[in-house]
């Protein structure tokens, strides 16, 4: 095999191999892919993309601190997506109006799949970014966003970006846009375990296709069955 080839690339040539000599009736080919020489892939990244509290600090107030009103929305969702573990759609169409409620901030809209989740309000710091949210002008009703009245969502996240990427952030940034799986979880795990819940590496396991694919179809038969009830 071509020696720039990736560990996945080469498994997914192993497992057809190993489906052919099953058809033949050989099974002697080495199950695990260790025997081979190849990689063990880490599914959940180690890389910390998290913008340091520092740089996190000083763009927040810069951006809070403009007389420009589109920094100072940008500001807040950047303080959303840094307490809440909002994704940047979350952020964007939050409303401390609508979405806050017994404690818990709920956040239901722009979410991945349409499933709702709830983050306890346990900290002066998210009382505080709440109490800002409400003051600031950006919500007349329930039905009131981030983005701009006279903009469409496009040129609203174009605008994030690019302001983003003045202040030395991007997309990738765990502050603004995609979070990796492994922020995901630890989001996840301190909104319905507990708010000092830790996730640690040795607390993940690899899994293959195969498993991941059951488990997907598992949780998706038994959603399918509790909305038939």
């Amino acid at each position: 095999m071509a020696p720039d080839m990736s560990p996945a690339t080469i498994k997914s040539y192993l497992s057809g191999v190993r489906a052919v000599c099953r058809a033949f009736g050989n099974d002697s080919i080495h199950v695990s892919n260790d025997e081979f020489g190849v990689a063990r892939r880490v599914l959940i990244t180690n890389e910390d993309k998290a913008v340091s509290n520092e740089v996190y600090e000083r763009v927040v107030t810069t951006l809070r601190s403009s007389v420009d009103p589109l920094r100072v929305r940008i500001a807040l969702l950047l303080e959303y997506e840094r307490v809440f573990g909002m994704r940047f759609e979350e952020s964007t169409k939050f409303n401390p109006l609508r979405d806050v409620s017994d404690g818990h901030v709920c956040i239901h809209v722009g979410t991945k799949g349409g499933r709702p989740r709830w983050i306890p309000i346990q900290s002066e710091e998210q009382q505080e970014v709440l109490d800002r949210a409400v003051q600031s002008g950006f919500y007349g009703s329930p039905k009131d966003s981030l983005i701009p009245p006279d903009a469409r969502e496009e040129q609203w996240r174009g605008y994030c970006y690019r302001t983003a990427r003045e202040h030395g952030l991007s997309k990738h940034s765990h502050v603004i846009g995609k979070p990796n799986t492994k922020h995901t979880l630890e989001v996840w795990l301190k909104g319905n375990i507990s708010p000092v819940a830790e996730l640690f590496n040795e607390d993940l396991d690899e899994a293959d296709n195969a498993e991941v694919i059951r488990k997907l179809l598992d949780t998706l038969k038994s959603a399918l069955m509790e909305e038939r009830q």
